[in-house]
């Protein structure tokens, strides 16, 4: 248990992070169709969405409408396939049960959101520079829309185990990445990988209180240098973290 309690990292072995471009661990290498809402625009029409989006199944539409409308533990098959305009033939193709729907459109939202932050981060090598930009990319991401986030910040809770773990790993990725402040010439000998997990911890937790109300997330400018300003404090000093109040922030990028 990390931060405020809200999430739960799985310390068993092989539950370690595997998402790319945030961070690495030390040691290791770096039938009919309602009206269509607003998401299939977010979801269709984004400029950097390239690769990610490929053909966009009517299942995933219809899992985040339904899960923002109503909450996971409250879909069925019936409703998703309705409101996708399929039949339970063409879910049962793809699913095999509304945990596994969830957690696969689940999963492909993180992958575009890895994408990302690998683009992002590409070409730098100062440690601060690299969490700087992980930063603004994940909010940048959550703050896209208020479906998706819901989708995978709250009730992923509720969709599996798998699914949890999902996001469980996202955790663990940022935290690696925090931790590596420890390589820093001017971090404390004594600062160990807690340090990561609290702070870490703790931004995930700040978000996931973000993420239960409704409307837009504070704009990015009122957040993120906050936060950075906490991750980089015990391992640079009061000074650089000082610095990251006045960093603008870094440009949008595709990918």
């Amino acid at each position: 248990m990390i931060g405020s309690g809200e999430f739960e990292l799985d310390r068993q072995p092989g539950a370690e992070s595997r998402v790319a471009g945030l961070g690495t661990r030390r040691g290791g290498s770096r039938p009919p169709r309602r009206k269509r809402r607003p998401i299939d625009k977010a979801l269709r029409g984004r400029p950097h969405d390239d690769r990610c989006v490929q053909a966009v199944s009517p299942f995933r539409i219809a899992l985040i409408d339904l899960c923002f409308e109503r909450g996971f533990a409250a879909v069925t098959v019936e409703a998703l396939c309705r409101d996708a305009g399929l039949d339970r033939a063409a879910f049962r193709e793809r699913y095999a049960d509304l945990e596994d729907c969830f957690f696969q459109i689940c999963r492909r939202e993180l992958q575009r959101n890895r994408r990302r932050v690998a683009a992002a981060g590409a070409g730098l090598g100062e440690w601060r520079a690299r969490l700087r930009a992980t930063a603004y990319v994940l909010y940048r991401y959550l703050d896209e829309d208020e479906r998706l986030r819901k989708f995978a910040l709250i009730e992923v809770r509720a969709a599996g185990e798998r699914s949890a773990l999902l996001i469980g790993e996202e955790i663990e990725a940022l935290i690696d990445l925090i931790d590596e402040g420890r390589a820093e010439a001017t971090a404390p000998p004594t600062l160990t990988r807690a340090t990561a997990e609290s702070l870490g911890g703790g931004i995930f937790n700040q978000m996931y209180m973000a993420a239960g109300h409704k409307g837009p997330l504070p704009h990015e400018e009122e957040f993120v240098p906050k936060m950075m300003y906490s991750a980089v404090l015990p391992y640079l000093g009061a000074a650089s973290a000082a610095e990251e109040l006045e960093m603008p922030p870094p440009p949008r990028t595709g990918g």
